[in-house]
């Protein structure tokens, strides 16, 4: 069965690649896959509920309405993503009650802890998508690529059958050579280019999420 794999061709690039070019290459594939599945869609997911979480806010500070727990506990639903966060800071949150016309009301509420501590780029964004293994994504492809270029080339040069004295055995011993240097070029030159795809979209996901968290 591994030989019958072995003996795999395909054709990418305009190259005939075998097994292991096709293995590696498969392999940057799922990973763009992952990518997508896990860090693209939840991306853009958190990106669209801050956006409704800010409007929701802004809405309510623009009809002068005051802001206690109640309202805010509403906003920051389990649909935002935040009810966690909004949770923990609530519990550092001090409520003050005050004497209003002899009966005793809520006269304001007083953050303790900031509310950064809690509504942070780390807490809002990077945990929920796993950031810091995509940042790595791309390297690992990358070096993946860079593998499958050694790879070729040691096939290759074992497959090599340097005879001076027969130009034909020459001839096909380098055409050989020849081949399996494409075929690692085009493992590597696939990798490297998902993992450039990766490394941009990435990039201005995370942009677009830290400036809708800070607006």
């Amino acid at each position: 069965m591994l030989g019958d794999m072995l003996e795999i061709r395909e054709v990418i690039w305009g190259v005939e690649v075998g097994f292991v070019p096709l293995l590696i290459i498969g392999l940057t594939l799922l990973a763009f896959l992952g990518f997508v599945v896990f860090y693209l869609w939840p991306s853009i997911s958190i990106v669209l509920n801050l956006k409704t979480t800010t409007r929701a806010l802004v809405g309510v500070k623009n009809t002068g309405t005051q802001l206690d727990q109640d309202a805010l506990s509403t906003i920051f639903s389990e649909k935002s993503g935040l009810k966690h966060l909004w949770s923990e800071y609530a519990e550092t949150l001090h409520r003050q009650y005050g004497d209003v016309q002899g009966i005793e009301e809520l006269v304001q509420i007083r953050a303790t802890v900031p509310a950064e501590a809690f509504f942070n780029p780390q807490a809002v964004i990077d945990e929920r998508i796993s950031a810091e293994f995509f940042r790595h994504l791309p390297g690992i492809m990358t070096g993946a690529g860079i593998i499958g270029t050694f790879i070729g080339l040691i096939v290759g040069l074992q497959e090599f059958n340097m005879k001076l004295d027969d130009p034909a055995a020459l001839s096909v011993g380098l055409e050989k050579l020849i081949e399996s240097v494409k075929e690692a070029f085009v493992a590597s030159g696939s990798a490297i280019a998902i993992a450039i795809i990766i490394t941009l979209i990435e990039k201005l996901l995370y942009n677009w999420n830290i400036v809708v968290l800070v607006v």
